[in-house]
C-alpha cells in the first residue's frame, strides 16, 4: 500500500495505526497539497457489498459534521476493490496511550478533555449523529493540547452489518453502555455513559468492568455498580466523582438528559478549579496578633542599683511602655479597618451584572469584562456566516446574569465565513457529483441538459465554479450533464415453465437481462431444461437493465440451444434442511420462517401455532451462506446458518 497513489491524488507515505475494521495511513492530498489519514477498510469487510454501502453512507453522514473537536472527514473513496476514507491528520497520541503513560490523571486535566469530547458530542447529538463507540482509543490529543474525536458514525455502520465475525466484537465492550450490552438500539445517552466510563479510566487509570469475556464485562454494565472512583483515587474530587457515576447510570432517565447537561457541570467544575487557583495565597490562615502580646526590649537593671538609677529605670520603663502601647493600639486599630474591609470580600464577595461581549470583538469585550472584575476565556472557535472575524458569536453566563467577581465569561469566537474546496466533478455521473459535492460541504445548484453524443446520459459535461475554486461552505455549484434519454420502468413477465434461451428472449425485448441461474434436479411436474422459479417474482417493477435470476430444471447435455451461454450455479451449492421449531407454552403464535440467500428474501412458511406445538419446516436454499430466520408475532427469534 504505502507509495501507491489512490484516486490518483492521495499519496500514501506510512501505515500508522490499526484497528479491527480497517488500517491508517499517512499520505498526502497531492490535489491541495496537505497531509492527511487514509482509514482503509480490511479485506474482510470491503468484500462485503452490503457494509461498504452502509459504510459510505454513514462516512458521508458523519462528514456533514464540523467542529474542533471533531476529526473532520473530507472525502470517501474507492480504488478498485480498496475502500478508504480520507480524514484530517491529527499529530499527537490517543487518549488511551496517555493514560498508559502517565497513569491516573489530575482532577483539571481530566475535567478539560472531557469538556472537549462533551462539546463534539453535544455538536453530534444536535446534527442526530451518535457515536456509539466512544473510547479513549477514539479520541486524539494533539500536541497543543485540542481534543479531538475520531470515528462518528462507523460503529454504527458495524452494527448494522450482515458480516458476522465469530468471537469479534464490534466496538469495545468495556465501554458499552448497559443499553449496547443488553444488544438494544441506542441513542445519545448511550454516548453520555461511555463518555462516563472514559472519564473513570482517565481519573482511575483503570476501566470500571474487567473479565475473563466480553460477555462477562458485558453482564457488569448491566447488573453491576462501579466501585466509586475516589476509593481507587483519593485525589479525585467529589464534585467530579458525582458527575462520572450520574453519566454512568444504569437507567438512561438517571443520566445526563443531554450532552449540553454535561457540559454545563463540567464547565461549572472547571470554573470552581479556576477559582480555587489561588486559594493557597488568598486564603492562607493568618496568625491573629494579640495587641498585649508585643514584644518589648527592656534594659537588664542589677539588684544593687543606687536608689536613683532604679528611679530612672522605672521612668524610662514607664515611658518606654506607652509607647509600646500606643503602637500596639495603632496596629490594632488597623487591623480592624483591614478587617473591616477585607473580611466582607473574602466572605461575601462582590457581585456584578455580566455585560453582553455578543457581537463585539475579543480585545474590547476582554476590556467590556474586565472592567467589571470578570475574566474572559475563549471557548472555542467557530465559523459564522453572520458574525465577523473575531468577533463573539456566543457568551456563557449570558448578560444580566449576577456572579461574583473574578469568575471567568465562556466565549465562542467567530472564524468568520467558512471556504471550502470545490471538487472536479467534470465526467462523474450526476448521482457521484452529488455526492463529492455534499462531501466537500457544497450543494448542487442548478441542473441543465445539454446533448452529448459520446458521453453516457446524466454525466456532468461543465461545473460553474470550476473544480479547485474556494466556496464559501454550503454554497451551490451548478452542473450541465448530458441529456438522459427517458425510459420507463419494466414490469417482469412470469417466466416460469420456458427455456432459459426462450427468457433470455423475452427479457432483452424488455429491456433486462439474465442474472444466475439455478439448476435443481427436476421434480414431478416439471420438464428438464425450463424455468421452475424467478427472482424478481413475476409483477415486479424494476429499472430497465435489471436482472432476473432464475431456477430450472436440469437436464443431461448443454445447458441451452446455443443462443445463451450461462454461467449455471452447481447443484451443491442449493441445500435443503428441515427446520425444527419449538413454539414456546402459551397462547397460539403466528410463525413465519424466511430464508435468505444468493437468490434474494422470501417467505417460505406461515401459520398460526399453537402453544408448545413442535414444527418441522422443509427449506431448500441456493449460494454459499444462506440462513433461514424464523419470527413469532413479527419478532426475530431465530437466525440459523444453512451451511
Amino acid at each position: 500500500m504505502i507509495g501507491q497513489v489512490l484516486s490518483n491524488r492521495y499519496e500514501v507515505l506510512a501505515r500508522v495505526g490499526e484497528g479491527g475494521m480497517a488500517v491508517v495511513y499517512r499520505a498526502r492530498d497531492t490535489l491541495l497539497g496537505r497531509m492527511v489519514a487514509l482509514k482503509v477498510l480490511r479485506s474482510q469487510y470491503a468484500s462485503d457489498l452490503e457494509f461498504v454501502e452502509r459504510f459510505r453512507r454513514e462516512a458521508q453522514t458523519a462528514a456533514s459534521l464540523s467542529h474542533p473537536n471533531v476529526v473532520n472527514i473530507y472525502d470517501v473513496g474507492q480504488q478498485d476493490d480498496t475502500y478508504f476514507i480520507v480524514m484530517e491528520y491529527v499529530e499527537g497520541r490517543n487518549l488511551k496511550e496517555i493514560i498508559r503513560q502517565e497513569g491516573p490523571l489530575p482532577n483539571r486535566t481530566a475535567v478539560v478533555f472531557a469538556r472537549e469530547i462533551c462539546r463534539a458530542l453535544e455538536a453530534a447529538h444536535r446534527l442526530n449523529l451518535t457515536h456509539r463507540d466512544v473510547k479513549p482509543h477514539n479520541i486524539l490529543i494533539t500536541s497543543d493540547g485540542r481534543v479531538k474525536v475520531t470515528d462518528f458514525g462507523i460503529a454504527r455502520a458495524a452494527a448494522t452489518s450482515s458480516l458476522t465475525q465469530t468471537g469479534t466484537v464490534i466496538g469495545s465492550v468495556h465501554y458499552f453502555s448497559p443499553e449496547q450490552a443488553r444488544g438494544e438500539s441506542v441513542g445519545t445517552a448511550s454516548d453520555i455513559y461511555s463518555l462516563g466510563v472514559v472519564c473513570y479510566e482517565m481519573v482511575t487509570g483503570t476501566v470500571p468492568f474487567s473479565g475473563d469475556s466480553p460477555v462477562a464485562v458485558a453482564l457488569m454494565h448491566i447488573q453491576e455498580q462501579p466501585k466509586p472512583p475516589r476509593q481507587l483515587n483519593p485525589q479525585v474530587s467529589p464534585e467530579f466523582e458525582r458527575i462520572i457515576l450520574k453519566a454512568m447510570a444504569k437507567s438512561e432517565s438517571d443520566r445526563y438528559p443531554s450532552a449540553t447537561a454535561m457540559l454545563r457541570d463540567l464547565r461549572a467544575l472547571s470554573e470552581m478549579y479556576e477559582a480555587t487557583s489561588g486559594e493557597d495565597d488568598i486564603t492562607q490562615p493568618m496568625t491573629p496578633v494579640d495587641p498585649l502580646a508585643v514584644t518589648t526590649v527592656q534594659p537588664a537593671l542589677r539588684t544593687d542599683s543606687r536608689s536613683e538609677a532604679k528611679k530612672t529605670g522605672a521612668a524610662r520603663k514607664s515611658g518606654l511602655g506607652k509607647w509600646v502601647w500606643l503602637v500596639a493600639l495603632i496596629s490594632f486599630l488597623g487591623g480592624l479597618l483591614w478587617a473591616g474591609n477585607a473580611v466582607p470580600d473574602l466572605l461575601f464577595p462582590e457581585e456584578v451584572r455580566v455585560p453582553s461581549v455578543v457581537g463585539k470583538d475579543v480585545r474590547e469585550a476582554e476590556m467590556i469584562l474586565r472592567e467589571q472584575g470578570l475574566k474572559l476565556v475563549e471557548e472555542r472557535h467557530s465559523y459564522s456566516s453572520t458574525v465577523p472575524v473575531n468577533h463573539i458569536i456566543a457568551q456563557d453566563p449570558p448578560e444580566n446574569r449576577r456572579v461574583r467577581t473574578g469568575r471567568s465569561v465562556f466565549v465562542v469566537v467567530s472564524l468568520g465565513l467558512e471556504y471550502v474546496s470545490v471538487p472536479d466533478i467534470i465526467g462523474l455521473s450526476l448521482n457521484e457529483a452529488r455526492n463529492r459535492l455534499v462531501q466537500a460541504g457544497l450543494t448542487t445548484g442548478t441542473v441543465r441538459e445539454e446533448e452529448h453524443p459520446d458521453s453516457p446520459p446524466g454525466t456532468v459535461l461543465r461545473q460553474t465554479p470550476a473544480g479547485g475554486s474556494r466556496l464559501e461552505k454550503g454554497a451551490a455549484v451548478d452542473l450541465v450533464v448530458t441529456q438522459t434519454r427517458q425510459q420507463e420502468d419494466v414490469e417482469v413477465p412470469n417466466l416460469r415453465g420456458l427455456t432459459l434461451d426462450e427468457a433470455g428472449s423475452r427479457l432483452a425485448e424488455l429491456g433486462l437481462q439474465i442474472g444466475k441461474t439455478y439448476a435443481e434436479e427436476p421434480t414431478a411436474g416439471t420438464v428438464p431444461g425450463t424455468i421452475i422459479d424467478q427472482n424478481p417474482p413475476p409483477g415486479t417493477v424494476v429499472e430497465p437493465g435489471s436482472s432476473v435470476d432464475f431456477v430450472y430444471a436440469e437436464k443431461e447435455g448443454p445447458l441451452t440451444g446455443g443462443l445463451l451461454r450461462l454461467p449455471s450455479t452447481p447443484r451443491e451449492t442449493t441445500v435443503n434442511r428441515d427446520v425444527s421449531i419449538l413454539v414456546p407454552e402459551g397462547p397460539d403464535t403466528e410463525v413465519v420462517v424466511v430464508v435468505v440467500d444468493d437468490f434474494g428474501t422470501r417467505e417460505v412458511h406461515r401459520e398460526i401455532a399453537s402453544g408448545g406445538a413442535t414444527l418441522v419446516i422443509p427449506v431448500r436454499a441456493r449460494g454459499d451462506n444462506p440462513v433461514v430466520r424464523v419470527y413469532m408475532d413479527d419478532r426475530l427469534v431465530r437466525e440459523l446458518p444453512l451451511r
